[in-house]
């Protein structure tokens, strides 16, 4: 399923890329697909300023990312095992 054809073409225009680039390329594997419907425009925008940035300052960006994504994917991970236990009592 996609977004509406305006939210693609306003995501195309505010990455400056036509709208065809927004899809799976031929040629291009293990893409996980994203719902982009629900993008606010300052995460575009953050899209693209981060995009702007030069490459090494962008992997030190995914590099923290990463770090608080697994945080985060870990605590949540732990919150849930303790609810499970609670549970069983």
């Amino acid at each position: 399923m996609f977004p509406p054809a305006d939210r693609l073409q306003a995501l195309a225009d505010s990455l400056d890329v036509p709208v065809y680039k927004l899809f799976k390329q031929p040629g291009v594997e293990n893409v996980p697909e994203t719902d982009i419907s629900d993008i606010d425009p300052r995460s575009v925008k953050k899209f693209r300023d981060i995009l702007s940035l030069p490459a090494d300052d962008r992997n030190d960006l995914y590099r923290i990312l990463n770090k608080m994504l697994r945080k985060n994917q870990l605590e949540r991970q732990s919150r849930e095992a303790l609810n499970v236990r609670r549970n069983m009592h």
